[in-house]
């Protein structure tokens, strides 16, 4: 009995990290040439929507911007964001 419990253990955190929702960015491009404002966007490849965002802007900085939106089962987004240095960071994790 003990060894199906670690089995199923085993196997149900093995199909947890198998799924693991996966942010690419796609594009990113300042609203204008004297502005900081600028829009980022990105594809979610996952089996299970929706799922949350986390963009950090301007990470290796001492103040990133720190910006969160959903993405639905279409799988893109986009969001308005400002930056200074013009990069970027995304990472995803499933809505509970």
């Amino acid at each position: 009995m003990k060894a199906i419990i670690l089995v199923s253990v085993f196997l149900t955190g093995s199909l947890a990290q198998a799924g693991e929702p996966k942010v690419d960015i796609t594009s990113f491009r300042y609203a204008g040439s004297r502005t900081a404002a600028a829009e980022l966007c990105g594809k979610v490849t996952s089996d299970t929507f929706p799922v949350v965002v986390k963009v950090t802007v301007d990470p290796k900085t001492e103040k990133p911007g720190i910006y969160n939106t959903i993405v639905g089962a279409e799988g893109v987004f986009c969001i308005a964001v400002v930056t200074y240095r013009g990069e970027a960071d995304a990472s995803a994790w499933f809505l509970k």
